[in-house]
């Protein structure tokens, strides 16, 4: 088990649901529905795990570091001004309290943020 205290002080992360907010019969209108916000902390893309990525066309942009919850992979999450999709969830075993390793891309087109 892992002794070292996790910091999580580089910033806060919002995670956000993509949701249907159109009214029923009109055509879909997808907006970001916030479900989190967590403190993070930003984890190094090691050489192996980015050429590895480039070899099959990933593109990895920025991995964090944060307390484990239910978090899909389906949620995207801002950091910043920045939103990103999540490519890779992972749960260190030998870590407490428990954290998650999420990898994530940039969205090229972002979405726009529901009522809260």
């Amino acid at each position: 088990m892992s002794k070292t205290q996790q910091p999580f002080n580089d910033g806060l992360a919002t995670f956000y649901k993509l949701t249907n907010v159109a009214e029923k019969g009109n055509l879909p209108e997808m907006k970001l529905i916030k479900k989190y916000t967590l403190a993070y902390e930003e984890r190094n893309v090691g050489y192996s795990r980015y050429f590895t990525a480039q070899q099959n066309k990933i593109v990895i942009d920025m991995i964090i570091r944060c307390l484990l919850l239910d978090i899909e992979t389906e949620f995207i999450v801002a950091v910043g001004n920045e939103q990103y999709r999540i490519k890779q969830k992972q749960k260190p075993m030998d870590i407490r309290p428990r954290v998650m390793d999420l990898t994530l891309e940039k969205i090229g087109e972002e979405y726009q943020i529901g009522d809260e």
